[in-house]
């Protein structure tokens, strides 16, 4: 799943600016292909790196009045060597915090809300958000126009804009579009300047990309002008840690998916989690074998509670005053609960000394 990230804005800046072969051989920007060789070396070799990217779509003048401008912000935390990924995103005025995690079956995200984390399964694939404006795959030789040196470490071309940005994944302005041009061809003719300087602290990446005033003229006679502006920043970071969702610093949510029960307790932790009345969820524990009381105040709030050995096999109750339960040999657990109201969860699996 981790492969999905490779088709995302950043990675496709990446692959750019480090694997293809155009940049490379502008030869007539001086200067240029000793600073891109410099900087592809230390992309290539680097674990880790970070990119923000701001794209802005305003529209100056239409007859179209459903066409809305657009804002968009990315923040990217990435880390080869780990399965997981930090990720910002705000389009409009709705803005999200996550961890994304690629395991070998499923992509995991962990949803933050100030200190609360609530994992899930994306319904779509993350590439097609906000992080894949931004591409490169149609880009040719032929097409660059007006290569120049702007000043040291400074470059500057021009290039159509649908080679550079992916059109498909501006929907809430392409959307309107497609209905007076399907296939969006009015744009093919849109050219774009892009300025990238490279600067050696944290080798930063910056690349700026503008469209201004781009009119279209519809066969019904629909127009439309707008401006589009995208700023990327790549670099490498000194300090670069990755949040973790997992640590004391966090609630985890527990939730009706087993497989989004990632984060392990262990006997004598104390679970404490938020829970919405009716929504079920599992939490995951692992335990030495032996007998576990289930210590909380919040037990009469369970309308129904169960544990679970590895293959979802129930583990019976004891017959005692209060609950408890046998583990017979050591291993991963899980336990269900089903709230009857909303409350933060204060629960100890206490082993039951010998």
């Amino acid at each position: 799943m981790k492969k999905f990230l490779t088709i995302s804005l950043s990675m496709v800046l990446f692959s750019m600016l480090l694997g293809c072969s155009l940049l490379s051989t502008i030869i007539a920007v001086k200067d240029f292909s000793a600073e891109y060789a410099t900087y592809s070396g230390i992309y290539n070799n680097t674990t880790y790196m970070t990119i923000s990217s701001d794209t802005e779509l305003t529209v100056t003048e239409t007859t179209i009045p459903e066409l809305e401008s657009i804002t968009s912000n990315l923040f990217m935390m990435i880390d080869h060597d780990s399965p997981y990924t930090y990720l910002e995103e705000t389009l409009n005025d709705v803005s999200t915090k996550s961890i994304l995690e690629s395991r070998e079956d499923l992509l995991i995200e962990y949803l933050i809300d100030g200190t609360v984390v609530t994992p899930s399964i994306p319904l779509t694939d993350r590439s097609t958000s906000a992080q894949d404006i931004f591409t490169m795959d149609n880009l040719t030789l032929s097409d660059v126009q007006n290569e120049y040196k702007v000043t040291d470490h400074q470059y500057s071309f021009d290039i159509y804009l649908n080679q550079v940005v992916n059109l498909d994944n501006l929907s809430v302005f392409t959307d309107q579009l497609r209905l007076f041009d399907e296939n969006l061809t009015a744009l093919d003719n849109a050219i774009s300047n892009v300025i990238i300087t490279f600067t050696e602290v944290e080798s930063v990446i910056d690349i700026q990309a503008t469209l201004t005033d781009y009119q279209i003229v519809f066969d019904d006679a629909t127009t439309v002008t707008f401006t589009l502006v995208n700023h990327t920043v790549m670099s490498i970071p000194v300090d670069f840690q990755l949040p973790d969702v997992f640590s004391s610093d966090y609630q985890m949510k527990a939730v009706d998916d087993i497989r989004l029960a990632t984060k392990t307790y262990y006997a004598g932790d104390t679970i404490a989690i938020p829970l919405i009345a009716n929504e079920n969820g599992w939490i995951k524990l692992e335990l030495e074998a032996g007998d576990y009381d289930l210590m909380s105040d919040h037990l009469g709030l369970f309308s129904e509670s169960a544990v679970y050995d590895a293959t979802q096999t129930l583990i019976p109750y004891n017959a005692v005053d209060m609950i408890q339960f046998t583990v017979a040999e050591a291993g991963i657990y899980y336990f269900y609960i089903v709230p009857t109201s909303d409350f933060t969860l204060d629960l100890i699996f206490q082993k039951v000394s010998e």
